[in-house]
């Protein structure tokens, strides 16, 4: 098998952001579709479940990526570390499944749903499965493959929710059975890309994996509390209607990350292999930090500028507070696309221990003041305490990365030159809106085009690095570049 330091990271990344989009395009349609269906109070509840879940997982995404680690080593055994990652995920799922039952009326009233607990169980187990799957998927380094499968998983559920939710008038209901049976759907996939057959995992093999899962399940805990602290708050501290508001705002920056997460999952396998060689890691970290922004800086430029025609064209006039919400949920993947690298280099470092660290620091202080702004400012306070909060996480995993590494270059130029870019295309975005009125989906899109088109033409125009990354890129990938017909 192909180790994850002998493939490209540019072009691996390049092909997942690509798959990404195919998602986007797809979750996106499906927000808007369910979100006018279903109205905020419905919607929150849904996602509120569904956070839920998530946080109720961790413990198999933990494990799951201590097998990861192992599993991107060199000579380590697959077979048996399969194996070690099947039997975590369904002891702990059947333990989920017992205190979501317990629990069932606490589910009911959080998220206002009354088939709460037994939707709650049926995604536990559908979804863990599949996390568990593709983390070690991942650990292979072909995170160009494992999006891919992700984006079939999105099409099947989009298809499957529209048919429940629609055809048989399920509501959210529909859309919670439809994830379910597509990410039990591509479990099969997973496995077949991965080719190994689990054995029953050596009392070693076991040991090895927990030494790093006693770090990386809290940390998967915390990270993903992190992650959704804002609409648990909300959850708690306001009403359904506001996670729907904030639901619609954050479907709008889930682009934002793209680069981010296909680049940090690879980045990690390729740090642990890499380091299991003795071999130097900094240049694969720099280039990815490099361009793991590249979406969000524009993104945000966007959000400043059109904030309240986008949520109104896609999402109607219901969901108020979600212009708002926008842009500071855009500002706050901008960290988000940096930290994230930053956390998974640790993993591949083997020092789960200082991303937990971290991890707790970011919460407890996210927690401290999302509750006091919430109550002071409602859900405006609530993202405001994750924006400050992911740049004190910022800190920490810099301080952190590079103590480990050394004099690594951690805002390297192109970044700043992205940041450039960003800027011209927001004065581009609002000179053109100064000129069109923005009444529908075609002038909204108008308006869009010319400025994405102006963000890439002075990106291109002001990085030299960035021309050169497209070729590797296109190199890597099969292509001649069109870039590569003169010198810089």
């Amino acid at each position: 098998m192909t180790e994850p330091s002998e493939l490209s990271l540019g072009g691996e990344a390049a092909k997942g952001t690509v798959a990404k989009f195919g998602m986007a395009i797809v979750g996106f349609l499906g927000t808007v579709v369910f979100a006018r269906a279903l109205g905020p109070n419905s919607f929150g509840g849904y996602y509120l479940l569904l956070t839920a879940v998530q946080l109720t997982i961790r413990p198999v995404g933990g494990w799951a990526e201590a097998g990861k680690k192992r599993f991107s080593e060199t000579a380590s055994d697959g077979r048996s570390i399969l194996g070690s990652v099947i039997a975590g995920y369904v002891l702990w799922t059947a333990v989920a499944a017992v205190g979501g039952l317990l629990a069932a009326d606490v589910i009911v009233e959080y998220t206002g749903l009354n088939a709460g607990p037994v939707l709650f169980v049926v995604l536990v187990a559908t979804i863990g499965l599949f996390e568990a799957s593709e983390r070690l998927v991942e650990a292979t380094g072909m995170m160009s493959v494992t999006t891919a499968i992700d984006a079939v998983r999105s099409y099947v559920t989009f298809g499957t929710q529209l048919l429940l939710f629609v055809g048989a008038g399920a509501g959210v209901v529909g859309l919670a059975l439809g994830l379910a049976a597509a990410s039990l759907l591509v479990v099969p996939l997973l496995l077949y890309v991965l080719a190994t057959a689990p054995v029953l995992p050596s009392r070693e093999i076991v040991e090895s994996l927990g030494s790093f899962a006693v770090y990386s399940v809290p940390a998967e805990l915390f990270n993903t509390t992190f992650d959704n602290i804002d609409l648990l708050l909300i959850g708690a501290l306001l009403a359904a209607d506001y996670a729907g508001d904030y639901q619609v705002a954050f479907a709008l920056v889930v682009p934002a990350t793209f680069v981010s997460e296909v680049a940090a999952g690879g980045l990690m396998s390729r740090v642990s292999n890499l380091r299991s060689k003795r071999r130097d890691v900094v240049m694969d970290v720099t280039n990815s930090l490099s361009y793991t922004s590249v979406l969000a800086l524009p993104l945000f430029a966007g959000a400043l500028a059109l904030n309240e025609p986008l949520i109104r064209v896609f999402f109607g006039t219901e969901y108020q507070t979600a212009p708002a919400l926008l842009v500071g949920l855009a500002l706050a993947r901008i960290i988000m696309t940096q930290n994230r690298p930053l956390s998974h280099v640790l993993r591949g470092l083997d020092d789960p221990r200082a991303d937990m660290r971290v991890s707790i620091v970011a919460l407890g202080l996210n927690v401290v003041l999302g509750v006091t702004l919430g109550y002071a400012y409602g859900v405006y306070g609530i993202v405001a305490a994750t924006i400050v909060s992911e740049a004190v996480r910022y800190a920490a995993l810099a301080f952190v990365v590079r103590r480990q590494l050394g004099n690594i270059e951690l805002l390297p130029r192109p970044l700043l030159e992205q940041t450039v870019a960003a800027a011209g295309m927001l004065a581009i975005v609002v000179g053109v809106r100064s000129l069109v009125t923005i009444r529908g989906w075609v002038s909204l899109a108008v308006v869009v085009s010319v400025g994405v088109t102006g963000y890439f033409v002075l990106l291109l125009g002001v990085s030299r690095q960035t021309r050169a990354m497209l070729r590797s890129v296109a190199e890597s990938l099969g292509y001649a570049s069109p870039l590569s017909g003169g010198r810089d």
